[in-house]
């Protein structure tokens, strides 16, 4: 543990750690009639014994289309670093130019633009530090989480290889995470967030391959935080396999935390949403949720992350496919 709570909007900013990541994920609705899905990932990261080498930047995004199906993720690197002014003092603004830009405009106010990405965000409560402080720790390592979790949608959402932009409105949540210790074979997981129709909000999240933490943090509807260790994480159903690496992700799971009355179950609404990084393998994307919380039954949207499920092909092939992906 840290034992250093976060503060905001003193904390929005980058921090000194090797590793940190500011993430983005969202369902909305076109005027098309069509329903999206998007995310967007930034990502520092610096060689823990080379404290004094710049740091590298890169993003994961991704937009999803459920109706028709249409999946397309994306991986950029930014070797040159980030625009001047990117981070300067304590503000929360990052771009590259024909990149990203993403910032915050005024206290509750923020954007996001890609060249797929086009959203104007406000927040509909207050952040939600992760375990009531946001110091985490993952048994292995530690980490700082705070989660804006209900933040609304509205502007452009663009397919590639289509001129077109569709205007959307919707919901996002938002993460801002960072950790003094790089990652390794022992950092594995499953992570969920959850925005309830009455306006609940929950992030969940099993963690590690030998020494496994595990924790549920629930926001009501006007922001105030419960948590729970005592939570158990289990796949229901059936399970997809990537025809790129074999491995088969889990599409439907059941999240229980007893001590806090709530059950939840969800299931992916679009299978073929695996990213491929190097020799990394994840999945990532939307879900539909019922859970119980208090005896009550309440329906929403989520997003799902699972990060190491074991490939079935070389590493090879993983790495050309990851390969051809990049260069697309």
């Amino acid at each position: 543990m840290t034992g250093r709570k976060i503060i905001l909007p003193r904390d929005e900013g980058i921090q000194k750690d090797p590793i940190e990541w500011w993430y983005w994920s969202g369902h909305a609705k076109g005027k098309d009639g069509n329903t999206y899905s998007f995310m967007l990932a930034l990502f520092k990261a610096r060689p823990l014994p080379y404290q004094k080498v710049p740091a590298v930047w890169f993003s994961h995004s991704l937009v999803s289309c459920v109706e028709t199906g249409k999946f397309e993720p994306q991986i950029e690197f930014y070797f040159t670093g980030l625009d001047k002014g990117s981070f300067s003092g304590k503000q929360f603004k990052a771009s590259v130019k024909g990149k990203f830009d993403v910032g915050k405009k005024e206290e509750g106010a923020y954007f996001i633009r890609t060249p797929r990405i086009a959203l104007d965000l406000q927040t509909l409560k207050p952040a939600m530090l992760v375990g009531g402080t946001g110091d985490v720790d993952l048994k292995t390592s530690t980490t700082s989480y705070y989660s804006w979790p209900r933040m609304s949608a509205q502007g452009k959402l663009r397919l590639d290889g289509e001129a077109e932009w569709i205007d959307v409105e919707g919901m996002v949540w938002m993460d801002h995470q960072w950790s003094p210790i790089s990652f390794g074979a022992e950092h594995v997981w499953r992570w969920f967030c959850f925005q309830l129709d009455d306006g609940t909000d929950a992030m969940c999240f099993e963690y590690g391959r030998k020494k496994r933490a595990a924790m549920v943090t629930l926001s009501d509807g006007h922001g105030g935080t419960t948590f729970s260790h005592k939570v158990e994480i289990v796949p229901l159903g059936e399970s997809w396999i990537s025809p790129s690496t074999g491995a088969a992700y889990p599409l439907e799971w059941k999240i229980t935390a007893a001590d806090l009355d709530f059950e939840i179950t969800c299931k992916a609404t679009m299978k073929e949403q695996e990213m491929l990084f190097g020799l990394m393998n994840y999945w990532e994307g939307p879900l539909v949720a019922r859970a119980s919380l208090d005896g009550k039954e309440i329906l929403g949207t989520g997003f799902m992350e699972l990060v190491g499920f074991p490939r079935r092909r070389s590493l090879p092939a993983v790495a050309l496919e990851g390969l051809k992906r990049l260069l697309k």
